[in-house]
Order: C-alpha cells, then sequence, then structure tokens
C-alpha cells in the first residue's frame, strides 16, 4: 500500500459500484490499509451506487474496532 501511495495512486479512486478502496478495506477490517488510506486524505464521504460511504456500519464485521480514536 505505502508503495502505491508514493507513486501518486489515487486514494479515492472506485470500482464500478462506486466503492473505494477505503470501503473495501473497512469491509474487510484492514486496519493498516484503513490507516494509510486516511493519512493520504482518502474521503471518508464518498458514496456508492448503493448509497453507502465508509463510515456506514457494515453488518457482517466488526466495523467499529477498525480505527480506534
Amino acid at each position: 500500500m505505502d508503495a502505491l501511495l508514493q507513486a501518486g495512486v489515487d486514494v479515492d479512486s472506485s470500482d464500478g459500484r462506486g466503492r473505494t478502496e477505503l470501503m473495501h478495506a473497512v469491509e474487510a477490517d484492514e486496519q493498516r490499509v484503513i490507516a494509510a488510506l486516511l493519512l493520504a486524505s482518502a474521503a471518508i464521504d464518498t458514496v456508492s451506487i448503493d448509497e453507502m460511504t465508509a463510515l456506514h456500519p457494515r453488518p457482517r464485521h466488526h466495523w467499529h474496532s477498525c480505527c480506534p480514536l
């Protein structure tokens, strides 16, 4: 992830459903990726075509544990 960020990858790019890397990382509970994306100023309020953001709870996962504040 760090190499991609250093290469200037667009942290807010999305897939065909409008889901960003941050959304995927949150859903997969990838804490290191989440932290790296947030430090790279990834948008937290991008809305996917199913009207979800990275902040919406994902019932299948423990989303609240992804980034201790």
